[in-house]
C-alpha cells in the first residue's frame, strides 16, 4: 500500500469497524494513518450497508431527510451523507453505462427550480444561484432517465445538454421537446440529419370558450 500523502510505502495498522472490518495503514515516513476504502461501497462512511440501503429506499419513496432520520434513528447529517454518496455513485454509473443506447423515442423537457435564492434576490448575478432549470431526457417507452443537466435556461446550457445527449443515444431516433425557441436551433446543430425532431406545443383554452 502506498501513502496518499507522501507516496511512501506503508504497513498495516489494525482495523476499524464491526462486521465487515476495514484495514488501516500507517506510513513509515510521515506516520499518517489512513484506511483502505477501495472495497467499501460507501467509501469513508461508517454507516452499515443494511441501514444505508434502508435510508436510500425511504428517500427514493419520497420521504424527507428529517422523517427518514426519525424512522431509522439516524442523524440528519448522516442521511445527507448517504444521499450524497449514493447520488455520486449513481451519476458515475449512468455516465459510464449509458453510451450509444438504442432509445427510439426520446422526450426532453425541463423543470423549474431555484438555488439559494429567487432570481430577483440574486443581486450579484451568480450563474449558480437563483432561477435554474433541470433538463431531463426520458425514454418515452420505459421512462428511463437518459441524462440530465442543471443550469440556466440559456442556449449555452441547452447546447451542452444536447451534446451530452448525443453521446447517450444511438442514431437515428425520434426526439421531441416543448415549444421553447432555443431548442430547435440547438437540436439541429447537434443532430443534423440524424434525428427526427418535433416540438410539442400546448394550447390552453377555457372549457366554455366558443370555437
Amino acid at each position: 500500500m502506498i501513502c496518499p500523502h507522501c507516496k511512501n510505502v506503508c504497513k498495516k495498522y489494525g482495523f476499524f469497524g464491526q462486521g465487515e472490518r476495514c484495514q488501516r495503514y500507517r506510513c513509515n515516513l510521515c506516520q499518517k494513518t489512513f484506511s483502505d476504502i477501495s472495497h467499501r461501497p460507501l467509501g469513508r462512511l461508517k454507516t452499515p450497508l443494511k441501514k444505508a440501503t434502508r435510508i436510500i429506499n425511504l428517500l427514493v419513496e419520497g420521504m424527507g431527510v428529517r422523517a427518514t432520520a426519525r424512522i431509522t434513528k439516524t442523524h440528519p447529517n448522516t442521511i445527507q451523507a448517504v444521499l450524497e454518496v449514493a447520488g455520486s455513485k449513481s451519476a458515475f454509473l449512468l455516465d459510464k453505462m449509458v453510451r450509444e443506447v438504442n432509445f427510439p423515442f426520446v422526450q426532453v423537457d425541463e423543470m423549474f427550480c431555484f438555488v439559494g435564492c429567487k432570481e430577483k434576490n440574486n443581486l450579484t448575478g451568480d450563474p449558480e444561484r437563483g432561477r435554474q432549470s433541470i433538463f431531463l431526457g426520458v425514454d418515452a417507452d420505459s421512462k428511463f432517465i437518459i441524462n440530465w443537466m442543471i443550469g440556466k435556461r440559456t442556449s449555452c446550457t441547452i447546447e451542452k445538454y444536447m451534446q451530452d445527449l448525443k453521446l447517450r443515444v444511438a442514431r437515428p431516433f425520434q426526439l421531441s421537446t416543448d415549444g421553447y425557441e432555443l431548442f430547435e436551433d440547438e437540436v439541429k446543430w447537434a443532430f443534423y440529419g440524424e434525428a427526427s425532431y418535433g416540438q410539442v406545443s400546448k394550447k390552453f383554452i377555457h372549457p366554455r370558450a366558443k370555437d
